[in-house]
This record gives structure tokens, sequence and C-alpha cells, in this order.
């Protein structure tokens, strides 16, 4: 089953590299869930002591042996593990053939180290994949670090008393040395205040930092000193009104049915997940246009029919070869998967719907399927999400549109069903100068998050003012940026990435491309929001004649979600037990006593429903199974 396309040498992995410490093999099986088909591992001597390259491998495409990594070039010099796809390796393969580079395998591996034979870290401006990887540079002395352009694959490191490590999962840094389970407070706090993971290069761990997408580092090999991370590449943010919107929605087009050409490269079945709306059904018909046989797709269906996307899945298959696979969850699974689930993400939950998508994972690989694409990405260039709709009315009030912004303000209230007085505080705080807004962004203790304890925050130097966005003229394009480098999109990639390697499954995602995304934020902002408040206004027109008018004109969003309130309200022998067990492991940044009363407000009714204590619950589960240390 799958459509199949045949082509050269693909790895979805787990990494591993260290130097001036004795690292035991255990270390790198921690990366199992990433690589079931193989393991590799060399060691090197170096001035600093021994240099440790280790590789757990899922093979994609051609598992040919000499594919394998750890991964040499034949002198000798150069030596990497790498995890990714670099999708336009036949095109550097033909250049680096022109350059009189020769090759031995049929692997994206081996042209990765030819390509910093020739080119050095300038290589990086040229690949087009999703990559992580840690390649040793013999005659320089260094080992060289590097993270694709929108972070779709992680690498996390560590460092400290002569050694230094980095591996695809921070379970793999666990126990080293140099690397602690103290809590790091201010990640911490953003994670139980705002949602917030993997925003900033410090971790939920203080001892482990994450290399942010689009950046390389390099760390010298006699002194075990990591340098400065280095930023190759930010989307261009400029207005570029020499298109016509006519003109934008077919470059859009054309780019995006290349991006999904190049990601059909496979040599394993390939399959879609397919939520109903607008991005993943774009993908699926994409592919459907560009190939042979019939594609599996992959959904999860919520038990609450106010949250089931079925009858979008069922509209967006009418007409189309696909095979549709369809899974559902209990809370009774959910429950007994939720250890892993936090296991393996190493992280705590944002909401249960991220194990929606760990079980349309699962579905997948159950069904035989190792490669599947879908529609990540498109909501922060091409502004999906409502409340980006305040962006662009800040926008037009900055630049005294206040007709248009009056215009979108009523549509926007009528949808979110947001008061006046919500509204008109959100933008006045991203309007007004500091000075003229007084305490309205300062630090203060807040009622709706009253079991965090600023106190505790105070104490440990945690900055805890609100995140709030501010607008200009170009409101909408830079919260746009803001979301796509920190707050929203790394969160979905890395949450993704985890879920997918834990059933051996690799995401890939057509959307995220550097000129797309070029494309996406060179764009005016009235063909993202248009006048009338259609979102995705640009990817609707490009995509009109291949999606049913319903999913074109979707004004809801749902995608993949659990039934977060009934669980949670279903859950009261569980959340009491946990609140009785395990939050005297949490006390720093927990407040014990609010928590509860505020859980049992819930539950009696007295207080609304509120889904984000789903992030307190599983913050204290995550603190107990990965033993944190949390600081007083």
């Amino acid at each position: 089953p799958g459509v199949r396309s045949r082509d050269g040498d693909g790895l979805m992995c787990g990494l591993f590299a260290s130097v001036g410490v004795a690292v035991p093999d255990a270390h790198i099986d921690r990366l199992a869930q990433r690589g079931p088909d193989g393991a590799g591992r060399r060691e090197f001597a170096t001035p600093a002591g021994p240099l440790v390259l280790g590789h757990r491998r899922l093979a994609i495409i051609d598992p040919d042996p000499r594919s394998d990594q750890p991964m040499s070039c034949p002198e000798g010099r150069l030596h990497i593990v790498f995890n990714g796809e670099i999708y336009n390796y036949l095109e550097l393969r033909d250049e680096l053939r022109g350059a009189g580079f020769r090759f031995h395998t049929g692997s994206d591996t081996e042209v990765l180290l030819a390509a910093y034979a020739a080119w050095g870290s300038g290589m990086l401006e040229r690949l087009i994949g999703m990559f992580a990887f840690a390649l040793f540079d013999r005659a320089r002395g260094r080992l060289f670090l590097a993270r694709d352009r929108f972070g779709m694959k992680p690498l996390y490191y560590a460092s400290g008393a002569g050694g230094f490590a980095c591996a695809s999962e921070m379970k793999a840094l666990f126990d080293l040395p140099f690397v602690s389970r103290r809590l790091a407070p201010q990640p911490a706090f953003e994670f139980l205040r705002f949602g917030m993971i993997e925003h900033r290069p410090e971790t939920l761990f203080r001892d482990i930092r994450l290399l942010r997408p689009a950046h390389w580092m390099e760390v010298d090999l006699t002194t075990v000193e990591p340098g400065s991370p280095v930023r190759y590449w930010t989307p261009r943010a400029a207005s570029d009104r020499r298109l016509s919107f006519e003109e934008a929605a077919e470059s859009l087009r054309e780019r995006f049915d290349a991006s999904v050409r190049l990601h059909l490269r496979s040599d394993v079945p390939v399959g879609a997940t397919l939520s109903g709306g607008i991005d993943s059904t774009a993908v699926v018909t994409s592919i459907v246009r560009q190939s042979a046989g019939r594609l599996p797709t992959f959904s999860f269906i919520s038990e609450d029919p106010a949250l089931s996307e079925d009858r979008w899945i069922d509209l967006a298959a009418q007409g189309l070869p696909l095979d549709l696979h369809k899974v559902q969850a209990t809370l009774e699974e959910f429950r007994s998967d939720l250890d892993r689930l936090i296991d393996g993400q190493d992280v705590p939950l944002q909401s249960p719907s991220i194990y929606a998508e760990y079980k349309v994972y699962e579905l997948a690989r159950r069904t035989g399927i190792k490669v599947v694409l879908g529609g990540q990405g498109a909501d922060e260039m091409f502004a999906g999400y409502h409340p980006y709709m305040l962006a662009r009315i800040g926008s037009l009030i900055a630049g005294g549109r206040l007709p248009g912004a009056l215009g979108l303000l009523n549509r926007y209230r009528a949808r979110s069903g947001m008061g006046w007085r919500s509204i008109a505080l959100t933008l006045a705080a991203g309007l007004l100068p500091e000075a003229a807004i007084g305490g309205l962004r300062r630090a203060r203790p807040s009622s709706d998050a009253d079991w965090l304890d600023h106190d505790w925050a105070e104490r440990q130097g945690v900055d805890v003012r609100p995140m709030v966005p501010r607008y200009g003229r170009d409101g909408l394009r830079q919260t746009l940026l803001t979301d796509f480098l920190t707050r929203s999109l790394p969160a979905h990639l890395r949450y993704e990435d985890h879920n997918s390697m834990m059933h051996g499954v690799e995401s890939r995602v057509p959307f995220l491309t550097q000129d797309i995304a070029e494309l996406a934020f060179s764009l005016p902002e009235n063909a993202l929001i248009d006048d009338q408040g259609r979102t995705k206004a640009v990817l609707r027109h490009a995509l009109a004649d291949r999606l049913p008018a319903a999913i074109r004109d979707r004004a809801d969003k749902i995608g993949f979600a659990a039934p977060d309130r009934s669980w949670l309200l279903r859950s009261a022998p569980w959340v009491e037990a946990l609140l009785g067990s395990g939050l005297s492991r949490c006390l720093g940044p927990i407040r014990p006593e609010a928590l509860r009363e505020r859980w049992q407000g819930m539950l009696a009714g007295h207080a609304p429903v509120d889904t984000r204590l789903w992030r307190v619950l599983t913050f204290i589960r995550w603190a107990e199974l990965k033993n944190v240390e949390v600081p007083a």
C-alpha cells in the first residue's frame, strides 16, 4: 500500500556525539525508538579525549549497509552522524560530481560529507530538507553541529567539566557527569503560564540546551569549548507589492507542488495525515495529482461530536484514490499510555490533543507506513489561526485605516465570541506605548493562573511579565514571524517529531521550505487576511480548484483534537491521586492549595473547566517520571 517513489537513501534516526567523557552504549540505546532498524558507534582520539559518534537507524530509502552511520569520507578527514532527509540531494550530488567529487553510495549522507568538504558551513544555504547532524572535522579539530531552517529535527547539547555531548533527545544526555536533572525556572514558568515549549535555547533542564532552528555551532576539540551558535537563515519579512494577488497565488501553487514532489522521494510506501482542514487536504490532493496508486491517509476522530472531523475527512476524500484509516481513543487508553507518552516526549504535554497525534502515527505504523506527509506550518505562515485577526486589526489601526479595522473588529467578535472589553485590552496592550498602559503589561499575579507561585519565580529571577504581542503598521507579519520562529511552530514540530519517532514513522512537512516561507512573509497583509476577514486568503485562492468548496471556505479550525474538557472532569480519581502523591515534587512553581481549590471549583461547577490544568498535571507527572530536581 501507499505511494512509492524510488530515489537514493534516507535515514530517520537518532544521533549522539560526545567528546572528553566516557560514554557507555546505554546512552545511545536510549534513542532506540528513533532507530529500530540498526545501530552504529565509532570512537576517535582527540586532544581532549575520546570522541564518540553514535547512531540509531530507521531506514527509509535504500537499506544498503554501505550507507550505515557513522559514515566517513574515503580519506578519513570527515565523519558524520545525521538525522533527517536532504530532499534535493540528487541535484546537489550532480553539482558536486561536476566539481570532481566521486560517490560510492546512493545516500544523502554521503552528499552531506561532500557538500561540507566543498563549501563548509555555506553548504547549509543549499540544503532543502529536515536535518540535524554532528560532523567531526579531523583536520580542523572541530565538531560541527547544524540544524535545519525550521527545526523539524531536534538537537540538544550540554557541556561542562571538560566534556561535551549532543543528541537527538534529551534522555540520551541524562546522567553524564555534567548533566543534572535540575529544573530551569524560566522555561518551566513559561510552560506552566503560557504553554510555551522550545521557544528559547534553554530547555526545562538547567544543564541541557537546544540548538535553535537555522543555526550551526562548532566545538573546539582541544578546549572542548562550544562556540556561540550562528544563525544562517532568517526568512525575509518585508512586503513585496510587485506581485499581484493572482501572481502570488500562482507562485504559491507552483512552489507547493514542487515541494510535495521532493517530499515524495522515498523507497518505502508513503501516506499522509488528513484532518479535513485546508492544509492537510491540500497536501493530499497534491500527492494524488503527482503520483500513481492509492494513498493511505490517517485521521483521528474525537469521541466528542463537537470536535469530530469525520464528516470533513469524508468530504475531502470524495473522488480521490485514498485508503482512509481512522482512529479513536478513549480516556482509559490515554491514561494507560500517558507515562510512555511523557517519557517519549521528555517534556510535559500542553494538552491531551498531543495524544491524538500520537495515535495517528501509531495507526500509520500498524498499517505498514513509515513515511507520512502532513500540513504543519501553513497556519504560522498564512495566518490560519483566528487570533491573528487581532494583529491584522492592530496593523490597520496603526496605519490609520480605521474603517477597515472596524469592519474586521465586528466580524472577529461575531466569530470568536470574545467580549469588547477583552478585545480592547488586547489591542491597547499591543498598540499603546509602555508608559501609557501602566501596569497592563507589568508583572502581576493573575487570577487566571493563581496556581503559580510568583514569590518562587521572583526568588529564581524569573521574568513573569505577560507575553503581549506589539502591533504596528506591519503587526500581522511580525506576529506571524514571532510565532513561526519561537512561540508556536517550534512546539508543534517538536511534539510531532517525537510522536512520529516513537512509532518509527518519518513525518514530512512540505509547506516548510525556504521558498514557500519567503513568499509568505513577503506578501501584503491583505493577501493573508483579506478585507472580509478570510484567513489564509492567498492559500485558499491558490488551491480553489482542488478543494471541495466547503473545505476551501471553512471558517472553523479543529484538527486532531482530543476531548480535553470531558477527559479532565472524568479523570477525578487520577487527578486527586496525582495532587496527593506528586505535587510535593513541584512545590516550587506551583501553589498547591490554589491548585486544589481551582480543581474543586471545577468539579463543583463553581469555576469554568480550565483545560490549561492539563499542563500542570502533566508537569507534575513529568517531574515524577524524570526525577526532576526543583529548586526551592
